[in-house]
């Protein structure tokens, strides 16, 4: 619990610089002559919002790394970090793999509960709802929340997957993964290779 504490104590803070930055150039903006303040105001606010995603990502990473580990937060968060530097190709891969994969997920859970909410609300209500449309769009709006939720696991899992495959690569040596299913390792050893192939030419 305190590793988590921790991380999300770290992660409010920069969300408060974030919300106390906007509400500077708010004020700024009400000022006339003061151009340059704006334009400060505005290059930070950019540098504070990009810390904010570099810290969400490697909590969660550090998140996956005290679960696999037992060890406490700074540490996992040192090793989360060493681990997305040393394997830039695998979770760069995978990244865009799962992302593609959490959009198309998304799209299906929402387009689908909004289809058959549609369906669903003829057959059942014939004639006596004017605009079922509307239902469907507020199924469809439901199943586009819930998805997001379900989507958002099944990411989190798939990067899990990738640093327990590291782990498991680690302990065993280089190249001698022994937990590690032979389809998945295929599959990361490829990514890997194709990586540093693009990278040597």
């Amino acid at each position: 619990l305190g590793s988590v504490a921790l991380g999300s104590l770290i992660l409010a803070i920069v969300k408060f610089i974030k919300w106390f930055l906007r509400y500077l150039a708010k004020q700024a903006q009400g000022t006339p002559g003061n151009r340059i303040m704006r334009c400060l105001i505005g290059c930070v606010m950019c540098l504070v919002q990009c810390f904010e995603r570099c810290i969400e990502f490697l909590n969660k990473n550090a998140y996956i790394q005290v679960a696999l580990t037992g060890k406490n937060f700074c540490i996992s968060a040192m090793n989360a970090f060493r681990l997305i530097v040393t394997n830039v190709g695998r979770f760069s891969f995978l990244g865009i793999i799962s992302g593609m994969l959490w959009f198309l997920g998304l799209v299906t859970i929402a387009g689908g509960t909004g289809v058959a909410g549609f369906y669903t609300t003829v057959a059942v209500y014939e004639g006596k709802v004017s605009a079922p449309w509307l239902i469907a769009v507020l199924m469809g709006l439901i199943g586009l929340m819930v998805g997001g939720v379900c989507m958002d696991v099944y990411r989190m899992a798939v990067d899990t997957t990738l640093q327990c495959f590291i782990a498991d690569e680690e302990l065993s040596g280089a190249g001698n993964s022994t937990h590690t299913p032979p389809a998945l390792k295929g599959f990361l050893d490829k990514a890997r290779f194709n990586n540093g192939k693009s990278g040597g030419g």
